[in-house]
């Protein structure tokens, strides 16, 4: 694309990325400050922070970060880059102060309230830090450092019994996690291996990371692609991600090859009705019924949409 256009928008920034991956710093800083040549952004010069930091040229990543923010003042990652840099030279005050605006910018972001927590719970403001921490756990329930720095943070505050129920807490997803790391490598080394795929999506589902677990799920499938048993597991945790269509798609897959599996007759109905597609979630449940006339509960969900 260089070679063709110059100036095209992006080409010299996927350019400096790539770098970025491969540990190749200072060409990245060279790529990225030609995209800057046409395309300035707050998000190119928040990766030449980066490059520079990785370099150990903290200066001019402080600098790279400010400008940023100077391009763009509502661009998040420009402020918790700084606030990193800051946290890491002992300013935390000033770090606290750039999270905060980052924060505030992208209230939503759950990697941003965990890092105010630790920043919080450095400065010695356990009870400031907790409602942080509790956020991060709801929303991962396998993150064993916001579980941890809860735990320490309840313990500094006085209430050792919740205290010691999040440190077992982390205690046992230190063993998952360890868990799911033995897995991993093993399937990283073993590509083609379909169980190791399937022990590390399991692995993982047991922790809840749900869309980790699909991923794994998803490698097993592209071995063996006719697999009904794969393929409902990631139908399963697509309805679980929200992902209705996806869902719908691989349950109605898994039919063509056994018309005859209950259960996800039963899945798909449900489906279909928390859709809102009634006549659809009736088939589905009807066509269960067909292979287990007697099953309760697929009988009580055609009551419900018949009344």
């Amino acid at each position: 694309v260089i070679a063709l256009d110059y100036t095209y928008q992006g080409a010299w920034f996927n350019m400096g990325t790539n770098n970025l991956r491969q540990n190749k710093m200072s060409q990245a800083i060279y790529n990225y400050n030609n995209e800057m040549k046409t395309h300035s952004s707050a998000q190119t010069m928040v990766q030449i922070g980066k490059a520079y930091s990785d370099l150990g040229k903290l200066d001019s990543a402080l600098l790279s970060y400010e400008k940023a923010i100077q391009i763009n003042n509502n661009f998040a990652p420009g402020y918790m880059r700084l606030s990193h840099l800051k946290k890491d030279a002992g300013e935390i005050n000033e770090a606290i102060n750039h999270a905060k605006t980052g924060l505030e910018l992208e209230p939503k972001n759950i990697d941003y309230k965990y890092f105010m927590g630790s920043l919080l719970l450095l400065n010695g403001q356990p009870k400031l830090s907790i409602p942080y921490f509790d956020q991060v756990v709801n929303d991962k329930p396998w993150h064993y450092w916001a579980h941890h720095n809860l735990g320490q943070a309840l313990f500094r505050v006085g209430k050792k019994t919740q205290s010691e129920f999040y440190i077992n807490k982390a205690k046992e997803l230190q063993k998952g996690i360890q868990e799911v790391e033995n897995w991993r490598n093993l399937a990283n080394m073993n590509p083609d291996q379909f169980m190791l795929w399937i022990n590390l999506g399991n692995s993982l589902n047991n922790m809840a990371r749900t869309k980790e677990a699909k991923d794994a799920f998803l490698v097993a499938l592209s071995i063996k692609p006719m697999n009904v048993a794969v393929q409902n597991n990631i139908a399963n945790l697509s309805l679980m991600l929200g992902d209705t269509l996806d869902a719908i798609i691989r349950y109605q897959t898994i039919l063509s090859l056994d018309s005859t599996i209950i259960d996800v007759w039963q899945n798909l109905g449900v489906v279909y009705a928390s859709s809102g597609k009634l006549n659809e979630a009736r088939n589905s449940w009807e066509r269960a019924l067909k292979y287990e006339p007697n099953n309760n509960t697929i009988i009580e969900y055609l009551n419900t949409i018949n009344k």
